[in-house]
């Protein structure tokens, strides 16, 4: 079987492309022959306005379905597994629809699940077997009519080690991890953040659209000795930076399908502060496993990091227990089987 695992971006810019490579991982281990593709690098993306009409609705793109149709005629997939296809949808899916190609597709966040509520008819017209590692978006897409799969994820315990927590030697007090994206909450972290002491430091692993104006925002309010932005990092630098960390702060918006970023800090031994927003209680169990923020405000969120951060002792005994909750729950790694089982319904119906 020749999969082809299909993504919009090649770098880690996010926790869907964290999961493409978990995924990747996993397959391999399985001895499927698995091919990687990605139609750009970074979440920059150049054909926007171009794919986007007033109503937000994803044309079909001459120039991608072009590329794609080269990229599927050099391959050869017996299979194509969308994984993160939110800006190139429709021109993805209809050259599969031509090639006659099996489908599979993961949600990760509810907008695909808004999209699928609207009529687009190469979605409706094709058999898709979803996958999601979230049981919210599970949930939602049954409610649809939806053939999918919840996958028990694995995290990989061998790369997210665990460093016992020890305050002297966490050298950076504030982290964030992931895109730089208004969604994704980062100017209501920096909002929170300038309220806080003047001792405290805050570092920014991620790119994004937002970045420009991240920039000018902390020029602006004098925080460049405060604010590190640390731009894109492999995973020993990112391993680096969750072991030397006192507080991860994941302040999303918007609803989440897992928040694969959180996961790996409590793998390592990092506390978690968070939004309450749908997804994110999956393994944010406040007081227990991490801290979650009721109202979405900085004020809020500046309180909860400042009261976290007086508090060292608890923040020892989150992080152990983060760490053996990952452990028990989402440690073994049934991904490839799952993901096989999947892949051999999508050629029963396609």
């Amino acid at each position: 079987m020749k999969i082809l695992l299909f993504n919009d971006y090649s770098s880690n810019v996010g926790g869907a492309e964290r999961f493409f490579d978990a995924m990747y991982k996993a397959l391999q281990h399985a001895q499927l022959k698995v091919y990687t593709a990605a139609l750009q690098e970074k979440a920059n993306n150049k054909y926007l306005d171009a794919l986007r009409n007033a109503n937000h609705r994803i044309l079909i793109h001459p120039k991608i379905v072009q590329i794609f149709e080269a990229l599927i005629a050099r391959i050869g997939p017996d299979l194509v597994h969308i994984n993160s296809n939110n800006l190139y949808t429709n021109s993805v899916l209809h050259v599969l629809r031509r090639n006659h190609i099996p489908i599979v597709q993961t949600a990760h966040d509810f907008y695909l699940i808004e999209r699928l509520k609207r009529i687009y008819y190469l979605d409706r017209s094709l058999p898709i077997q979803y996958v999601t590692p979230s049981l919210p978006l599970s949930v939602e897409l049954s409610r649809l009519n939806r053939p999918v799969t919840h996958l028990k994820i694995g995290i990989d315990l061998q790369c997210w080690t665990y460093q016992p927590f020890e305050w002297k030697e966490r050298t950076l007090d504030l982290l964030y991890v992931g895109r730089l994206e208004d969604s994704k909450g980062v100017m209501v972290l920096l909002d929170a953040f300038k309220q806080l002491a003047p001792h405290f430091r805050l570092t920014l692993v991620g790119e994004g659209s937002a970045r420009d104006s991240i920039v000018s925002w902390i020029a602006a309010h004098q925080l460049g000795k405060r604010v590190t932005l640390a731009g894109h990092c492999n995973d020993t630098q990112l391993r680096a930076f969750y072991h030397r960390a006192k507080l991860l702060v994941f302040p999303s918006l918007a609803a989440e399908g897992l928040g694969y970023v959180g996961l790996e800090a409590q793998a390592c031994g990092l506390p978690v502060v968070a939004f309450n927003v749908l997804g994110v209680e999956q393994w944010c169990l406040d007081g227990q496993t991490g801290f979650l923020v009721k109202q979405h405000s900085s004020e809020a969120l500046r309180d909860r990091i400042r009261n976290v951060l007086e508090n060292p002792k608890i923040l020892v005994s989150v992080a152990q227990r983060a760490r053996q909750f990952v452990e028990n729950q989402f440690g073994a790694n049934f991904l490839a089987n799952q993901l096989v089982d999947v892949y051999d319904r999508a050629f029963q119906i396609a």
